[in-house]
């Protein structure tokens, strides 16, 4: 009964949010309703995490399957110094947030060093588990900025987009492959990403069943020279069971600190949100991307949370995916290591 109530949940706040068009409608709105429902106290049985795992994935494969070999032509020159601005922005940022709030709360180090730095919810609350951080605390600091770049960024980005290109892509698109009749295809390229995926995830590589699965499409895909689709409706049930999971992490603990928390979570994410809208106009002037990819690549957010925006706001999701996946392993390799020394 738990599992109906929560999904009854996910959809009405999918369709809520879509009512009153707020970007990511299908992750935002079922997190709002059953995180609210969670912390009233409402019966809601969590769901297993192979299913965190599956939907991870199957957005992934839609990642994935943008990918052909016209999209990857732009790692090859080029992109040296975008990514180490992305790489130094990442740590900077986190430092300067962690600095915000350790002056403006009473939180213990291990929490705010985790609960300040750009990663996503999943990820940054998992990671902090080892550290003995607060992680209802993490995942609402992470959730508070999630909103904010969610809300702000998407709006700056439409404004902003430019006309000429989006007719260039638009152009691009149609001299992309066929998408692929042959079954035999379909199968290999779809299974490609299932199985890849689902080896990154039994590895416990960073968010490894977006970056598996869609490593392991685009992979096969641009091998074969196909494409295959991926229905919009399946795309949409994977986004609000990722918000339904993300709400599943609020309890009532986590409304209490809320009110203590939100003035200094909105400095620090406001914060962190100018300074990646500084970086998305310094990456466009150095590429001359469109101005909607390089706001959600340079976004203070999660990966899983980024494509989702990706998506409803037409960027290019191969740019997205890349430069979060580097922000992502910047904080495992880098942050983390330095959190770890400093904490031990």
């Amino acid at each position: 009964m738990g599992y109906i109530i929560s999904l009854i949940l996910a959809i009405a706040g999918w369709k809520a949010m879509q009512i009153i068009k707020l970007p990511a409608a299908a992750l935002l709105g079922p997190m709002l309703f059953v995180g609210i429902a969670n912390i009233a106290g409402i019966g809601l049985t969590p769901f297993p995490p192979l299913v965190t795992s599956i939907l991870q994935i199957i957005l992934g494969i839609f990642v994935g399957v943008k990918i052909d070999r016209e999209k990857v032509e732009f790692l090859k020159s080029g992109m040296a110094v975008p990514t180490l601005m992305v790489v130094f922005w990442t740590i900077l940022s986190a430092i300067i947030s962690s600095a915000v709030l350790i002056r403006l709360t009473n939180l213990d180090i291990a929490t705010i060093l985790f609960g300040a730095t750009p990663g996503g919810i999943a990820e940054m609350s998992i990671v902090s588990m080892n550290y003995g951080a607060d992680v209802a605390i993490v995942s609402l600091l992470q959730f508070l900025r999630l909103i904010m770049v969610i809300t702000i960024i998407p709006m700056i980005a439409v404004r902003f987009r430019s006309v000429a290109k989006d007719e260039a892509a638009a152009a691009q698109d149609e001299q992309q492959p066929e998408q692929t009749k042959d079954k035999a295809k379909t199968y290999i390229i779809i299974g490609s990403g299932l199985i890849v995926g689902g080896a990154f995830t039994y590895f416990g590589l960073p968010a490894g069943g977006i970056i598996g699965g869609s490593i392991g499409v685009g992979a096969t895909s641009i091998i074969l020279n196909s494409r295959v689709n991926v229905p919009v409706f399946g795309v949409r049930i994977a986004q609000m069971g990722i918000g339904l999971i993300i709400g599943m992490r609020f309890r009532h603990d986590t409304l209490t600190a809320f009110g203590q928390l939100m003035v200094p979570s909105l400095i620090f994410s406001l914060l962190m949100v100018i300074s990646g809208v500084l970086l998305a106009f310094s990456i466009k002037r150095l590429t001359n991307w469109d101005l909607a990819t390089c706001m959600v690549c340079s976004a203070p957010a999660g990966i899983s949370q980024m494509i989702l925006v990706a998506a409803d706001i037409k960027a290019d999701l191969i740019k997205v995916t890349y430069f979060h996946l580097i922000r992502l392993l910047t904080i495992y390799l880098i942050i983390n290591q330095i959190y770890q020394w400093y904490l031990n």
